[in-house]
């Protein structure tokens, strides 16, 4: 749901508060409860997520943040977006606290969450 896309585009002191409810059965389909795709060098931060996302498949990018980070279409890093000081207190069903989708070169700042189900590759 939503994409931020765009060289350098970014989403900056937001603040988000959303129930979604979704039926993703895909994984070219995103969720996240800022923004769905988060891609090409765009940046949320100084950010912050509240609520819920109840997918009721565990095969859609679900984050409570972002869906994804990384374009399907790219497949390098440098088409990836980037999350700098980030919380997410999300309560998310068959996804994660923070991105739904996470691989090695994740561009992540100051990205935290105090829920169980949060991507394992957040940096401190």
């Amino acid at each position: 749901v939503g994409q931020l896309t765009g060289a350098n585009a970014r989403v900056a002191h937001s603040i988000s508060t959303v129930v979604i409810s979704s039926n993703g059965e895909h994984s070219n389909q995103t969720i996240g409860g800022i923004v769905g795709i988060v891609e090409n060098n765009a940046t949320v931060e100084n950010s912050y997520a509240e609520g819920e996302i109840n997918n009721a498949k565990p095969f859609a990018r679900v984050g409570g943040v972002a869906g994804s980070l990384w374009t399907q279409e790219g497949g390098t890093d440098n088409n990836t977006g980037r999350l700098t000081n980030v919380l997410s207190d999300m309560n998310i069903t068959n996804g994660n606290a923070i991105s739904g989708y996470h691989f090695n070169g994740i561009k992540e700042t100051n990205v935290y969450s105090n829920k169980e189900n949060k991507v394992v590759n957040v940096q401190a």
